[in-house]
């Protein structure tokens, strides 16, 4: 008989609190079998990025035995464990455990500590170096002790704001968060080896694309693959990458599927062949007409590609006004809390130019918003479109070969503030110190020569606040040149007269002089 027929599973959830609270007890212990710490920051990034969306990170499988006392490492996080006549052999879930040590129990100064943040401006996971400010970005290592966490919270003063509460969430997700357990309760070691190498020997690991499938069952099994060679594809256009499910997204808003896994289903690849040029054909328009440099700073709004890539499929040869008006309903879009699109996409582009546009814009507010549009735009995007001008000689910055370039990494961070300045113009603060003399290069960057000294000075805080101020009043002003608040959105002549089903409110009748 098999040494597994003997083996009784009790499986039971186990919070990310708890299991850290028995890590560092000793509860856990590391058999010979297993192999030492080797997770990349990558790595370890993706598995947060799971806890933190409450995504299933997997089984942790343990056996049950009794421990002498030793010294254990788990990650990079070294204890001494006392002898325990129950304690949890780990059989699988060793560097899942480790990276949840290495990044939530090690300090900052401890040699080989991966040292993660949640930015609580963007959402992601970055990695954080040492010269990597503070502000609005949450540093892992504080979350798990109490103390720790309200220290950084008052450290960073005022300017955290509304950013508390989101600190407050992210925090409760991870330690919150339910691991699944599994015991192995009267089984040997020789058990617990093999289950090691079953586990491992037939594992197999999941993409994003993988993922997406399987929450869609019924899918095709070679529709992920296609998805990414077109997302590929489509990266060659040098303004970022489209994720795949974003291009599934784009062929429901032009078929007649309503979920992805019907789509999928039908193996219609004819819509992915409408889908892709589509796609291009907005990129192009979002770069070269609508002030979008790069999709890695449009990323909290690909909820509107589909309705763009709608428009240009049915126009490929869209009107100069058509797009003028396209281009307000982006920008007057952008610049309010999220909106749900896919509701109205198809009764509003039917094919016919700058009603098509003209329709989109029905569904948005023409009023001016308040001075939240920075938090909907994004710091990101608001600081490409102030037409910035390089630190280090002056010359205009060409923001989409830029992020192409050095992604994200072209946001430095100065005081607390991020500043499009790419690591090789050399040290940020010597460069903005050098502009405070020419009003104009800093202008680009929202900054004054009053804001750009005290951001590189010891003490930035109380500067901060005064940047982020200014950042919304420039970016207001730049957007007011797109969004168009106010103006008259009249269709094109032509088009109102082959429109027979043409519907409007008498604010816009009157505003179109119907």
């Amino acid at each position: 008989m098999s040494p597994m027929a003997n083996a009784v599973n009790a499986p039971h959830s186990l919070s990310i609190a708890d299991a850290l609270r028995m890590i560092e007890q000793g509860r856990f212990r590391i058999p010979s079998f297993q192999r030492p710490f080797t997770w990349s920051v990558r790595q370890t990034i993706a598995f947060f990025e799971s806890i933190v969306t409450g995504l299933p990170t997997g089984a942790l499988v343990v056996l049950e035995n009794a421990a002498e006392p030793e010294e254990v490492q788990i990650g990079f996080t070294t204890v001494r464990a006392p002898a325990d006549p129950f304690a949890w052999w780990i059989v699988d879930g060793s560097q899942r455990l480790g990276a949840l040590a290495s990044v939530l129990l090690t300090g900052n100064s401890r040699k080989g500590s991966i040292r993660l943040a949640y930015d609580l401006e963007t959402g992601d996971l970055i990695e954080r170096r040492q010269d990597s400010a503070q502000t609005h970005q949450l540093p892992l290592d504080v979350v798990a002790n109490q103390v720790s966490f309200w220290q950084w919270v008052n450290d960073q003063g005022a300017y955290l704001g509304h950013y508390i509460d989101r600190a407050v969430d992210v925090r409760a997700r991870i330690m919150d968060y339910q691991l699944t357990l599994v015991r192995m309760l009267g089984a040997g070691a020789e058990t617990a080896a093999d289950v090691f190498v079953r586990l491992n020997s037939t594992a197999v690991s999941l993409t994003r694309t993988d993922l997406f499938h399987a929450r869609h069952p019924g899918s095709q099994a070679d529709s992920g693959s296609t998805l990414r060679a077109s997302s590929r594809r489509l990266s060659t256009l040098g303004t970022g990458r489209v994720p795949a499910e974003a291009i599934l997204d784009v062929m429901l808003a032009l078929g007649e599927a309503t979920e992805p896994a019907e789509l999928l289903a039908e193996g219609n690849t004819r819509l992915l062949t409408d889908a892709e040029p589509a796609i291009a054909r907005s990129i192009a328009w979002l770069r070269d007409e609508a002030a979008i440099p790069h999709l890695s700073v449009w990323q909290s709004h690909l909820n509107l590609l589909p309705a763009i890539a709608r428009f240009f499929h049915l126009n490929p040869a869209a009107s100069t006004r058509s797009r003028i008006l396209l281009r307000r309903w982006l920008w007057r879009t952008m610049s309010r809390p999220s909106e749900q699109v896919q509701g109205y996409i198809r009764s509003a582009v039917r094919g016919n130019d700058s009603m098509d546009a003209f329709r989109l814009l029905q569904h948005v507010s023409t009023k001016k918003p308040e001075r939240t549009v920075l938090r909907h735009v994004g710091h990101p995007l608001a600081l490409t479109i102030l037409e910035p001008r390089s630190l280090a000689n002056g010359q205009a910055i060409d923001v989409t070969t830029v992020l192409e370039r050095f992604g994200k990494s072209a946001f430095r961070r100065l005081g607390g503030v991020s500043i499009l300045s790419p690591h090789d113009e050399g040290p940020l603060e010597e460069r903005v110190l050098a502009a405070v003399d020419d009003p104009d290069l800093l202008a680009g960057h929202a900054l004054t020569s009053t804001i750009a000294r005290g951001l590189a000075s010891a003490e930035p805080i109380g500067f901060r606040q005064a940047r982020k101020d200014l950042l919304a009043e420039y970016a207001s002003t730049a957007i007011a040149r797109w969004a168009e608040w106010g103006a008259s959105d009249r269709p094109a002549i032509s088009d109102l007269l082959v429109d027979d089903d043409l519907v409007v409110d008498d604010e816009t009748r009157e505003d179109m002089d119907l």
